[in-house]
């Protein structure tokens, strides 16, 4: 999919699915996976080693600030955390043993970039589009 076909995905149509690589830095650890989008936010799954780690992604605008949760959690502190920037997107994805990845997205600009690190510290670049 190319870079106007992603953006338009994510500011106007809503739904769609894009494709996602992700790779562990200084390391061959490798996964994929889908980001689904719709106005402001959506659905990502990633599968590294084997496990599968799902979440929503927030967009964020201005300088406002948003309550991020993992699907099926309660709103404990270790789950839930809130954010302010402007033209990033957040998400907080988890795997059934409760391993964790935090990533922020660059959305709209050079097809979905972004970083996210597991709850080891392994620090992970995200590509989209």
């Amino acid at each position: 999919m190319n870079v106007i076909a992603w953006i338009a995905c994510v500011a106007l149509i809503g739904g769609c699915a894009v494709p996602l690589v992700i790779q562990e830095r200084g390391s061959k650890l490798s996964g994929s996976g889908t980001a689904t989008t719709g106005f402001g936010g959506g659905v990502i799954e990633v599968t590294l080693e084997q496990k599968v780690y799902r979440g929503r992604w927030q967009q964020q605008t201005g300088q406002t600030s948003t309550i991020l949760t993992v699907p099926g959690a309660t709103a404990s502190p270790a789950l839930v955390g809130q954010v302010s920037s402007g033209g990033n997107a957040y998400a907080v994805l988890r795997a059934e043993d409760g391993e964790t990845l935090r990533c922020v997205i660059v959305v709209g600009r050079m097809a979905g970039v972004g970083t996210c690190e597991d709850s080891r510290g392994r620090v992970f670049d995200l590509i989209g589009g």
